[in-house]
């Protein structure tokens, strides 16, 4: 019982991080230096096209998921 709840702490903790980061998401970036934006992109995106002058993206999972989730009716502040 103690591996699980050890086990739920240090989700959470991991849950609490990447959102603080995406809260951040732009301020980081903007900041970075070049090879950093480089992983920062290579790690959210998994396919990054031009065609006619307009960027085309593919999100990385889990990314990809929780964009579609969020696009959900029941998830939306209205």
């Amino acid at each position: 019982m103690a591996a699980h709840v050890d086990a739920d702490k240090a989700s959470l903790i991991t849950v609490k991080t990447v959102l603080d980061l995406a809260k951040r998401a732009k301020e980081i970036y903007e900041s970075s230096k070049v090879d950093e934006k480089r992983q920062i992109l290579n790690f959210l995106f998994s396919n990054l096209e031009m065609k006619d002058k307009k960027a085309i993206i593919t999100l990385r999972e889990p990314l990809d998921r929780l964009v579609a989730v969020s696009d959900h009716p029941k998830c939306r502040k209205e």
